[in-house]
This record gives C-alpha cells, sequence and structure tokens, in this order.
C-alpha cells in the first residue's frame, strides 16, 4: 500500500487534475503547448516514505529480530522496485502523449522534451534516479534526526543552505554563470541521470553508516540478558524490554535484547565422583 498504490493513486489523481486544467486553458482559447508539474508529486511522497522506513518501519524490524544489514538492504531493494515500477508508468505515460499529441490538446505531463530527448532507456532511467534520489535523502534524513533529533536535523539543513549559497557566490564572483549552465545543459537528462545516481550511492552509504551496528559503549547486562543498544534514537522506552520490567530510555527505541551465556546447571542427581 505505501509503496505501491498510494504513489499510484497520486499520479492519477494529478494527472486528472492536470488534464482538467489543460481542458480549461484549450477552452478559453489557448493554443500553446502546455506542461504540466504535478508529476513530481509522487517523488515528494517517496521522500516521505523514505523518511518513514526508518522512523516507523525499523522499530517493527528489530522486534522481528531482523539486523540492521537485513532492514538496510531490503528497504533499498523495496524503494529500487517501487521506483521501477513508478519509472515504468512514467514511460507508458510518456508514450501515451507521443502517441496522441499531447492528449489531444498538446499537453504533456510525461514526456518532457529534455528528459526523452535521449530515447525511452534514457527516460526510464532518468524516473527511476529521480524516485530513488528522493527516497534515499528523505532515509537518510531521518537517520540524522533519529541520531541528533530536531536540532541536528535543523542544523544539518542550514549548514548545506550555506554551502549552497558560498557556492551561489562563487560562481558569482568569478562570473562563472554561462559556464555553469553551458555545463549542465551539456549534460543531458543521460549525464544528470549518472550524476544523481552517483549521489545515490553516496548518501546510502552514509545511511548505512547510520544503521551498521550497535555502538559497543551503549550495552548493558540487564535482567540477565545482553542489551545491545542502537544508537539512532535515544528518548523512547524499549519495548522490546518490557517482559525484563526494564524501562530503558537511555538506549532507544531499536534495542535488541539476547539472553546472555547462561552459568552451567548444578549437578541435581546427588551422584559424586567422592568415594564413598
Amino acid at each position: 500500500m505505501t509503496y505501491i498504490w498510494i504513489p499510484l493513486i497520486i499520479i492519477v489523481s494529478m494527472v486528472v487534475i492536470t488534464l482538467a486544467i489543460f481542458a480549461i486553458v484549450r477552452s478559453a482559447g489557448g493554443d500553446v503547448a502546455m506542461y504540466g508539474g504535478g508529476a513530481q508529486a509522487p517523488l515528494w511522497y517517496f521522500g516521505v516514505v523514505g523518511m518513514q522506513a526508518l522512523t516507523l518501519t525499523f522499530p517493527f524490524s528489530q522486534a522481528m529480530s531482523v539486523t540492521r544489514r537485513e532492514f538496510f538492504l531490503g528497504t533499498l531493494l523495496t524503494a529500487a522496485i517501487t521506483a521501477a515500477i513508478l519509472s515504468a508508468v512514467f514511460v507508458i505515460g510518456g508514450l501515451l502523449e507521443q502517441a496522441t499529441h499531447g492528449w489531444g490538446m498538446n499537453g504533456w505531463f510525461f514526456a518532457l522534451d529534455w528528459v526523452w530527448a535521449g530515447g525511452v532507456a534514457t527516460a526510464a532511467l532518468f524516473y527511476f534516479m529521480v524516485a530513488m534520489l528522493f527516497f534515499v535523502v528523505g532515509f537518510t534524513a531521518a537517520t540524522v534526526y533519529k541520531r541528533f533529533g530536531t536540532i541536528g536535523l535543523t542544523l544539518v539543513g542550514i549548514g548545506l543552505a550555506l554551502l549552497l549559497v558560498v557556492a551561489l557566490w562563487i560562481v558569482g564572483r568569478l562570473n562563472a554563470w554561462v559556464a555553469v549552465f553551458s555545463w549542465f545543459a551539456s549534460l543531458g537528462a543521460i549525464g544528470l541521470t549518472i550524476w544523481g545516481l552517483l549521489l545515490v550511492a553516496v548518501l546510502a552509504v552514509v545511511a548505512f553508516a547510520r544503521c551498521a551496528g550497535p555502538s559497543p559503549d551503549r550495552s548493558a547486562l540487564l535482567g540477565g540478558r545482553l542489551v545491545m543498544a542502537d544508537d539512532l534514537g535515544h528518548d523512547e522506552p524499549e519495548p522490546l524490554l518490557g517482559e525484563l520490567g526494564v524501562e530503558v530510555s537511555l538506549f532507544g527505541e531499536a534495542a535488541q535484547a539476547v539472553r546472555s551465556a547462561a552459568p552451567p546447571e548444578p549437578d541435581r542427581t546427588g551422584a559424586s565422583d567422592a568415594p564413598p
């Protein structure tokens, strides 16, 4: 539902709304090519899904004794499959638009000229990259939030914004706007796709490093069990330790409890090796 049906519902809804707007413009006498921006709506939702994958699904996965490595790889694989499905929907929609000359109204929702200039395969890979990029950005932001809280996530966002401002200032000082825009234009859809996939890989590595394993200094022996704490969170009681009657707010919401090595059972048979 979260990964497939809701994105499809969003796409269908935006297509219907966009076509209705195109029809209104045409009925008012407009005769120019029209381009709708509603195609980005499911992509923003994909970013939200990336956040929820960690904040909502991760604690449940730990309760099911799923390792963090398995959780991360499984979540990323699910996102990749959904991104492929989303890409296929965009490609099919683009082919329909090309066959009908923009739904008979010269209105374009899926088939943006600069994306489709490299062909169907390039368009499919581009849409896949964008969907994965939104998901991984959301997932990575969630790891920052779970580790450093709202203040930490806010400071990271402000820091990235400042870096962008500095970069723009440097470009302006060097009077290199023409060169920068020419470089982006020379990349085309396939070039942007390659750079986007590289960014997806980098963010995935960063997110995986945050999910990799428990911190050795955040473990303790409680109730005869070794509690290994996940350092993604630090302010919620751990439901997995309820049976121990221990509320471990310092260890976060994703602790894993495993039985420690029990001492050997004493010999209750009454047998003895000593001579009578």
